[in-house]
């Protein structure tokens, strides 16, 4: 990702390349950043500095192939208040995998802060068992994955950054106004909205 005068040029990782009079980073904010880094672009000191006190919750993921159903109630997930399962949920209720009993666990956020490097095969033998009522099956197969960026809890304040540089760039995402589920889409509405009312003007 470079700056061509007033051109942005993108080369994607199988090589693709595109340009654009303007470019919208939608990643979480540390992943921006560092490619911002890496491409060898700088922001205004002030804009940076509020960007990097953006924070998230990690959560590490289980998913979870039975072999027979959960005991999960209709509609298919359960949220839980404490540690060290969030969120669980069952994927052949919710449509996601019609052809096989599975779930989804979210461990909460000291838990996974707690056990981040710890062996996939100990954190889903940990999860399973504190899960082990909802579950209410043998466990065919399972995949841990570990979500860095999962929740943000200390927020940007506003929709979204911007800055002119040679050509505009804007940053947005579900850490710039709050932890509502639709945040995110509300940011990119206004990134939208924002460089249609600039466009009318030109």
């Amino acid at each position: 990702m470079d700056l061509h005068g007033s051109t942005w040029r993108i080369t994607s990782a199988n090589g693709e390349e595109f340009q654009g009079d303007s470019v919208i980073l939608t990643p979480p904010i540390p992943q921006s950043l560092e490619l911002l880094e890496t491409s060898a672009i700088s922001l205004p000191g002030e804009l940076a500095e509020k960007l990097k006190a953006v924070s998230y919750f990690p959560c590490i993921a289980v998913l979870a192939l039975l072999k027979s159903a959960s005991r999960i109630p209709a509609p298919g997930a359960m949220r839980f208040s404490g540690e060290p399962v969030r969120w669980i949920a069952d994927n052949q209720q919710k449509g996601i995998s019609s052809d096989a009993p599975a779930v989804t666990i979210h461990a909460g956020p000291e838990f996974s802060r707690e056990n981040w490097n710890a062996d996939p095969d100990q954190i889903a033998g940990k999860l399973f068992g504190a899960s082990r009522e909802w579950i209410g099956s043998e466990v065919a197969e399972y995949q841990v994955h570990r979500w860095r960026y999962s929740q943000p809890y200390k927020f940007f304040g506003e929709p979204f950054a911007s800055v002119d540089l040679p050509a505009p760039l804007f940053l947005a995402g579900d850490a710039f106004i709050g932890d509502r589920v639709e945040s995110a889409f509300l940011s990119g509405l206004a990134v939208a909205e924002h460089i249609l009312s600039f466009l009318d003007r030109g």
